[in-house]
This record gives C-alpha cells, sequence and structure tokens, in this order.
C-alpha cells in the first residue's frame, strides 16, 4: 500500500460521515422542529402563501428590479406564461444610499424602459403606461421593511431611518415621472419588496409544482419550504400578523401556509462531526452545516488537509473557491498543482463534497417531512447558486445519498422572477389593486 493510498483511506474515515442517513434524517428534523418553536434567528416566517392560483393574464405589465450588489438587474416579465420581454443591468457607481441613490436608479431604468418601446412620451399615447413594481432585495431589512445594514462598498445615510425600501423606490419613481412627465408618461405602482431567499422559494413554487422546498448552496447555504400557519409557536404567529393587512384575522390565518426561510446553515451541531481542518473561525461552530456545504467554506477546508500534510506550500498561489473545488472533483485540466500529486487532490475535493451531498440529502429529505406533506416517492427541488449548479458531481451524489428520487431544477434568473411571481400571486389572491 502506497504513502498515498493510506492517506487517501485516512481522509476518508475523517471525512465521510459514520452515521446512517436515516439517523441524520431523524436529528435533522428534531432540530428543525425546535428551532421552529424557539429560535429568534432562524424558521423565520417570511409571508404567507398566496393559495389562490387564478390564470390572471394582465394588461398591465410587471417590472422587476434585483438589488443584489453593485450590479442592478431588472426586467419586463409576463405571467402566467414566465416570459422574460426584456431584460437589462448596469453598474452603481453612486454608493452613498440616500434618497439620490434611488432617484439615479429610477432614473437610468425608465430611461431605458423608454428607449426600449415599454415607456411612451406623452404626445404618442393618449394613455399611460400602467406598471406593476416588484423588487428583491438582497440586504437586511427588519420586520418593518427598512434597511438594517448594506455591505459590498454601499454607505448607508440618515435618509434611510423611518422609511421602507418600498417607501423609498415608489417615491423615487413618483418624483422622476413627475419632473419628466412628457417623456416618461407611465405610472408605476410599487408592490413588493422581498429578499433573494424568498424570491428564490417563490420561483421553485410557481415551476416545480410537485413540491415546495427551494434550495440555496452558492457561497452561503440556506432553504425555504412552506408550513401551515398552525405549526407556528404564538411569538411567531404574532410577528407574522403585524406584517400582514388587517383583513386577515386569526380564523383566516388557520386555513394558510406560510413560508419559512429556515437559516439551515446554523443546522447540525450536535450531528456533524466538524474536523481541525474545517475550522475557519467561529462561523464553523456556529454554521456547521453552511461549514460543509457552501461554495465559500467547504473550498477553505480541502486548503486546510492540502496544507496539513504538506501537499502545497503555504505561499500556494491559488484561491480556493467553489470553482476550483468543482473543476477537481470533475478531474478537469490540471494548472495548478504537481502532477504526482493530482489525483490525491481530486479524490480528496471528492470526499469533502460526498460528505456535503450526504449532508444535504438528509436536510432536504427532513424538510420534506416536518411540512406535513412528506412525499414518499419524489421531491422536485428548485435551486440556485452556482457551487451546486457547477458541480455535476455534487448534484449525482445529492441523489446518490437520498433514499428517495429528488430532482433538482436551476432556477435561472430567480431573483427577477420570484418578484415577479410574488405580485402575479398576490394578485390573483386579491392582495393587490
Amino acid at each position: 500500500m502506497t504513502i498515498k493510498s493510506t492517506l487517501a483511506r485516512e481522509l476518508e474515515s475523517l471525512i465521510l460521515p459514520a452515521d446512517s442517513i436515516v439517523n441524520v434524517v431523524d436529528q435533522f428534523q428534531e432540530e428543525l422542529l425546535s428551532r421552529l418553536q424557539t429560535n429568534t434567528i432562524s424558521m423565520l416566517p417570511q409571508c404567507l402563501v398566496p393559495d389562490k392560483r387564478s390564470r390572471w393574464n394582465p394588461e398591465d405589465k410587471i417590472l422587476t428590479i434585483d438589488f443584489g450588489g453593485t450590479r442592478l438587474k431588472f426586467a419586463i416579465i409576463s405571467l402566467p406564461q414566465i416570459v422574460i420581454e426584456y431584460n437589462d443591468a448596469f453598474e452603481l457607481t453612486y454608493n452613498i444610499v440616500d434618497s439620490n441613490f434611488f432617484n439615479q436608479i429610477i432614473y437610468t431604468i425608465c430611461t431605458r424602459l423608454a428607449a426600449n418601446g415599454y415607456i411612451k412620451k406623452k404626445n404618442e399615447s393618449s394613455e399611460a403606461s400602467k406598471f406593476f413594481v416588484s423588487v428583491t432585495f438582497s440586504f437586511p431589512l427588519n420586520p418593518e421593511g427598512e434597511v438594517v445594514a448594506m455591505g459590498k462598498g454601499f454607505v448607508m445615510t440618515d435618509t434611510l431611518q423611518g422609511s421602507t425600501v418600498k417607501q423609498l423606490i415608489q417615491s423615487s419613481f413618483d418624483r422622476i415621472i413627475s419632473e419628466n412627465i412628457e417623456e416618461f408618461f407611465c405610472t408605476m405602482n410599487v408592490c413588493h419588496v422581498i429578499n433573494d431567499a424568498i424570491a428564490v422559494s417563490l420561483t421553485s413554487k410557481f415551476i416545480c409544482e410537485n413540491d415546495s422546498i427551494s434550495l440555496i448552496i452558492g457561497t452561503g447555504t440556506n432553504a425555504c419550504f412552506e408550513v401551515p400557519y398552525g405549526y407556528l409557536p404564538p411569538f411567531k404567529r404574532d410577528a407574522l400578523r403585524e406584517t400582514l393587512p388587517s383583513s386577515y384575522n386569526k380564523e383566516t390565518l388557520n386555513f394558510k401556509h406560510v413560508l419559512i426561510n429556515s437559516e439551515i446553515g446554523f443546522i447540525g451541531k450536535n450531528v456533524i462531526a466538524l474536523q481541525p481542518f474545517d475550522i475557519h473561525g467561529a462561523i464553523s461552530y456556529e454554521m456547521p452545516l453552511e461549514c460543509v456545504t457552501s461554495g465559500k467554506l467547504l473550498p477553505l477546508s480541502l486548503k486546510n488537509i492540502l496544507l496539513q500534510y504538506n501537499i502545497i506550500p503555504k505561499n500556494f498561489p491559488v484561491e480556493f473557491n467553489g470553482e476550483l473545488v468543482c473543476q477537481l472533483a470533475e478531474g478537469s485540466t490540471n494548472a495548478w498543482f504537481e502532477n504526482e500529486h493530482y489525483a490525491l487532490i481530486c479524490q480528496i475535493a471528492r470526499l469533502l463534497i460526498k460528505r456535503a451531498a450526504f449532508y444535504v440529502a438528509a436536510i432536504v429529505q427532513a424538510i420534506d417531512i416536518i411540512t406535513g406533506c412528506k412525499n414518499y416517492n419524489f421531491i422536485h427541488i428548485g435551486y440556485v447558486g452556482s457551487f451546486l449548479h457547477n458541480s455535476n458531481f455534487y448534484r449525482e451524489q445529492i441523489k446518490y445519498y437520498s433514499s428517495i428520487h429528488i430532482k433538482l431544477q436551476f432556477l435561472n434568473h430567480s431573483n427577477l422572477l420570484g418578484a415577479a411571481i410574488a405580485t402575479y400571486l398576490n394578485k390573483s389572491d386579491n392582495q393587490v389593486q
């Protein structure tokens, strides 16, 4: 037996879970239910799930905006066909987040819509174009919809205090249109502001009608799913009711389902056996599932292993990220590592992804059980995240470890589609006028 094969066996025993998938599913299920009932930072209800699926065929257009970072995206989307009629994007060069920040964005959007014929000049039409507007806002908001924090180089100002993102965007549309009514003969009704996890979930619900679980595995790990309103503990019911129109009383809500933003990265403290090479600071202990499954932290475990066993030097110039791990798992062309170690490095990368897939398969099956509508034969999961999307090996291993058939469907443009779907479904449910 060679040194390399001995090392591979040693690492296999350290990395791959010793417990059975059945036991891990049971333990994950217990932790999810416990967090649903008691935790204040995970398993939080985000919104009601619209349940009235009338085939609304709007004459008015849905304009969706994706605030996800320094590149802003927007689109005109037709539903129920889910057709992106027009989409565009531009870089945000103004980083001071005040009223002018939103005004500049809205002016650019209106200018480009006008240039592409979606907004007419006043002398070209007898009736103003009408748009519903939905927004995916990927920065933290408080329960009232106000901005809590913004990273990625943006600087918040006091202007934001006391105003919701919805109010700020509506105010900017009103101002830009009124100041340029001859050029922008239109009305804009801002209907929804949702976060990216909810956008993914709504896109999944609409496209993957066989199930209601959505998955995010990119730089982080998360999942959204539906549970009956009655599953919520009193303090979470109260918090949700405060965000709803007064027309929703307790009796009405008892027949509703709610969308849960699970923050599953926190799961697994007593289940997942982290190794020394998995420790990347306090976050590894706080978020063990994210540590072993995400495209940000899993590659760092690979780097630590290679350093620990002197397979690479300490000053190795390559960034360890999800893209690199995907290439190694697929055995792509070696551009960085010594040929004598390359096969072993690929094997280690695959071991780490096998472990990740084991726990993803377990958490998905646990979620399937606690939703109250366990599907014994099939789970259809809509997902986003470049790490999972770019690794066929990762996806195949999730299916391998699952005791039931899992279909994984990539949801392209989910931040744009999910926002439009929120407005579409809620208009069908008579919540948008």
